[in-house]
């Protein structure tokens, strides 16, 4: 088996969990927890994608700088309008420290779920050419398949990831569910 295969399998449950919780529910009906998953989304690749280009200057990780220019998304930080929770504040300390696990999680959500979520919102972080998806999964799949050398290390931060994104969507969800109570 392949390691790909071996992280989704291995990653699935913890996965589901962030995909099936109240808060992305939210996004389906309400325009604000779209945008404000939109916005989770972005703050979480600026900083993995700032995390690159400083291992990029100083000579690391030059083998994913290709793939790297083809998956990276035009975020203006000041566009971001989020509060940073604690829970949010421990996940961008991990994207930081962790930024080729947190992009397989972030560019392959995003590439995987952008169909579904541009039915709820529009925005430029969903701009992937729908026919080039496809080829630029595979091509980030082989990358980790080949380069990936701790598997499970990389399976561990991957799942201890999923778990955080989950306390950041139920700080989230008590958001919602405080200005629901709020406005009756």
């Amino acid at each position: 088996m392949n390691f790909t295969k071996k992280l989704y399998k291995n990653t699935k449950d913890d996965h589901e969990r962030v995909d099936k919780h109240p808060f992305v529910q939210l996004i389906k009906n309400d325009p604000n927890s779209a945008k404000l998953y939109i916005e989770f989304n972005k703050i979480c690749i600026q900083k993995i994608q700032k995390t690159f280009l400083e291992m990029f200057n100083n000579k690391q990780m030059n083998d994913f700088l290709p793939l790297f220019n083809k998956l990276k998304r035009d975020i203006d930080i000041n566009d971001i309008n989020i509060s940073v929770s604690n829970n949010l504040k421990v996940l961008l300390d991990r994207c930081e420290s962790y930024p080729l696990e947190h992009a397989y999680m972030f560019y392959l959500g995003l590439m995987m779920g952008y169909k579904i979520l541009k039915k709820y919102v529009q925005d430029d972080i969903l701009s992937y050419e729908n026919s080039k998806i496809k080829d630029l999964i595979t091509e980030f799949k082989s990358f980790l398949d080949e380069a990936v050398c701790d598997q499970s290390q990389f399976i561990n931060t991957v799942s201890e990831s999923y778990n955080c994104i989950k306390l950041v969507f139920d700080d989230y969800y008590t958001i919602y569910q405080n200005t629901i109570v709020l406005n009756h």
